[in-house]
């Protein structure tokens, strides 16, 4: 399952920054984003903040309209419904397009929509 903190770490890679320019950037301190790198969730500004710096998505989970669902996901991969769940779940599938969220015993799959876009468009 990837973690805001994956994604965090993964985006200031593929960036070609590291934590101190990230601050620099951003105006958020060092232990901040150390703290963020290690797993503390942001403020909504903060958040922001880092949005506008990073290629970073965050899952549209509440709107139903707007979520790219799993099985055209799966579809538009050319996988199974079953075989993307498993990649998510082991977090098998690079770069990130999605995530499987532990929902009471099941998992709940959320697809990030542009970054799926983006791989199927070969521009990651």
């Amino acid at each position: 399952m990837a973690t805001f903190k994956s994604i965090l770490k993964r985006a200031i890679t593929e960036a070609g920054l590291n934590q101190k320019k990230l601050s620099e950037l951003t105006g958020i301190s060092p232990k901040q984003i150390s703290d963020y790198v290690h797993g503390t969730i942001p403020t909504p500004e903060k958040m922001e903040r880092l949005k506008a710096v990073l290629d970073l998505e965050e899952p549209e989970e509440e709107k139903p309209d707007t979520r790219y669902s799993l099985e055209q996901a799966a579809s538009d991969l050319g996988m199974s419904r079953d075989s993307l769940k498993i990649s998510l779940i082991k977090n098998l599938i690079q770069p990130q397009i999605g995530v499987a969220v532990p929902h009471g015993n099941s998992y709940r799959y959320i697809i990030f929509k542009k970054r799926l876009e983006k791989f199927l468009n070969g521009e990651i």
